[in-house]
């Protein structure tokens, strides 16, 4: 059984664990327990073409907006997605956020989590959650059939990564650490991530302190 392995968004303050993985399942599911530091900046609207996602609220709170509707959920309850449906989600409290999320089927969502995660590292998503110019030609094919922004446009975002594909590929912009290798890692840096707003952001985006314990 591999190692579950620990990524880190140091933009938004929040972590993945990933507890099943699409390798592990069949491809049936991806399973990440996550923590998310209250304050941090929104993500954006976006869909699960293909995908149901269900998350169960650990501890502390989550706002989701679900095509314009806002709720609240907190410990104890669980919220589910349906395939297709325009959302986001931030901490709704002033707690880090602990929580499971799964999607069904898996798809390429991990892959798609590592790359944002790593180009956020990199310091190749700006204030506004929008990727570098090359950094796009990275995350937009990580995408696959799992997740879609809202705006800018898929046809346009899927136009200008392959447009930018060869000067990204000349300039070493790139994934370095392979999704099979899955590292395990131990401790995370705190860091201050940026004042949020009461709603989510259009564009494409995007422990230190933790609550509760982890899952084993």
């Amino acid at each position: 059984m591999a190692i579950p392995a620990e990524i880190r968004n140091p933009r938004t303050g929040q972590s993945m664990i990933f507890r099943k993985t699409a390798g592990e399942t069949n491809g049936e599911l991806l399973q990440v327990e996550c923590y998310h530091e209250p304050g941090g900046p929104k993500e954006p609207v976006h869909t699960h073409p293909f995908q149901e996602s269900r998350f169960e609220i650990l501890s502390g709170r989550l706002a989701f907006d679900l095509a314009g509707t806002v709720r609240i959920a907190g410990a104890g309850e669980v919220v589910t997605i349906p395939a297709g449906a325009r959302h986001c989600f931030w901490n709704g409290g002033d707690e880090v956020a602990h929580y499971l999320q799964e999607f069904r089927p898996a798809l390429d969502s991990e892959r798609f989590f590592r790359t944002l995660f790593q180009l956020a590292g990199e310091g190749r998503i700006n204030e506004r959650g929008m990727p570098s110019p090359l950094a796009l030609a990275v995350l937009v094919p990580s995408m696959g059939n799992a997740i879609r922004p809202v705006s800018p446009p898929w046809p346009v975002l899927r136009g200008l990564a392959w447009l930018l594909t060869p000067l990204a590929r000349l300039r070493g912009v790139a994934v370095r650490a392979p999704e099979s290798e899955r590292p395990s890692t131990t401790g995370l840096i705190r860091t201050t991530t940026a004042p949020s707003s009461n709603r989510c952001s259009p564009a494409l985006a995007s422990r230190s302190s933790r609550s509760g314990r982890r899952l084993r």
